[in-house]
């Protein structure tokens, strides 16, 4: 029995981890609004009537967004509602129950109604970087990281209403995770899942696409540290960066049905939407003293918004984590701190947060929440090092007795 329980135990734990996260995130959804849900309420119930309708090029939503993974969320549950009041009346609605259905549930009285389908995608999200975290970095660390990724407050706002940054947020950071466990267990399955979450990324928001180039770093080095000759190293690069694209892209086709029939206005539309956010256009921000309209912040924009938006407990961790960090430099207690480093890839979380802020300081439009992404790897990173902290006082005090 307890062989059992211990088999399952992980999968168990991910019980509490969702109320955690739900309790936060799907309560009280109506009490507040914020820009842009309109225009991405409008957009899912464009494809939501082009779904029913079985008109593939009228899946073409949006301004290039692209927003279509989070509009296929509200999609399905705008058909699981209308199936209920179907059941209810004994009949399918009909175009005329559709109607009633968005306009009853487009009013902002019933603004929770349209958020609930993405705030419970966001919790489910929660959950599963608490899996893979689990996998990787041990039950102590994940459950410390699913609290601080929980309760960010930074996350957290995002994560309750019908916007995508949090959804891309974990999304990416899912991905990531399970691109790392991939390279521990080397299970094709983890490879399968970073690849398919890496598509919903990109059907979520077009700033995905940064994670080809952050993984094939990542990659790159995971692949070097492990001392193969050089002809080896790039075949074994190549062929998994393929592979990941390859599942990715299959992916975003597979999703938006307008790629299928009209692939050139859907590529078209998303080209130009992604070369007029790399200049300034839209910027609108009060930063440094000063209102910025249309106009680049500059470099110490997102350093400064990290800053502002971590929490006390998450800088602590990070800090401590550097104190670690420079046990290693210093070449005391090595064998420790390497340990520490080197575990699950931690590293690689640390690559991936300076990779994707100094990617995005590149471009021009900058606005804070596009920092979002790089939070619960931080809160992850933070987590470790305030477990390894407390083993290393520990450690450290048996050797002086």
């Amino acid at each position: 029995m307890k062989r059992i329980r211990f088999k399952h135990q992980s999968k168990i734990e991910l019980l509490p981890v969702f109320l955690m996260a739900a309790s936060v995130r799907l309560t009280s959804l109506g009490v507040f609004r914020v820009v842009d849900e309109e225009d991405r309420w409008a957009w899912a119930v464009d494809l939501f009537r082009a779904a029913l309708a079985g008109n593939l090029p009228g899946t073409l939503i949006g301004d290039g967004y692209p927003g279509v993974f989070p509009a296929w969320l509200e999609t399905i549950w705008l058909l699981a509602a209308a199936l209920a009041r179907s059941v209810r009346q004994g009949g399918w609605i009909g175009e005329g129950g559709v109607y009633l259905l968005i306009h009853d549930w487009g009013r902002w009285s019933n603004l929770a109604w349209q958020r609930f389908p993405i705030a419970l995608a966001n919790t489910a999200l929660v959950a599963a970087i608490f899996w893979y975290a689990r996998r990787l970095f041990g039950p102590r660390v994940a459950w410390l990281a699913a609290i601080l990724i929980s309760l960010d407050p930074f996350l957290l706002s995002d994560s309750r209403v019908n916007r995508a940054e949090a959804l891309l947020t974990g999304l990416m950071v899912l991905s990531l995770l399970a691109l790392l466990a991939w390279h521990r267990r080397a299970d094709r399955r983890h490879l399968l899942v970073s690849g398919i979450v890496g598509g919903l990324a990109w059907l979520t928001k077009s700033q995905a696409i940064v994670l080809l180039p952050m993984f094939g770093a990542i990659n790159l080095v995971w692949l070097w540290r492990q001392d193969l000759p050089v002809w080896e190293l790039i075949r074994r690069w190549a062929g998994l960066m393929l592979a990941w694209a390859g599942l990715a892209a299959l992916t975003f086709v597979a999703l938006w049905p307008a790629v299928w029939v009209v692939p050139g206005d859907t590529f078209r539309l998303m080209l130009k939407f992604a070369t007029r956010k790399v200049g300034a256009e839209g910027v609108n921000l009060f930063f440094g003293g000063r209102t910025l309209v249309d106009t680049d912040p500059g470099l110490l924009f997102y350093p400064a918004i990290l800053l502002l938006r971590i929490t006390p407990v998450t800088l602590l961790g990070l800090l401590a984590g550097l104190g670690l960090l420079g046990e290693r430099l210093f070449q005391t207690r090595r064998l420790f701190t390497r340990k520490w480093l080197d575990a699950g890839g931690v590293w690689a979380l640390v690559l991936y947060a300076l990779l994707y802020t100094g990617g995005m300081s590149l471009g021009s439009h900058k606005q804070g929440r596009f920092l979002m992404s790089i939070f619960p790897a931080l809160d992850l990173l933070a987590a470790l090092a305030l477990v390894r902290f407390v083993q290393w006082q520990q450690w450290s005090a048996r050797r002086g007795q």
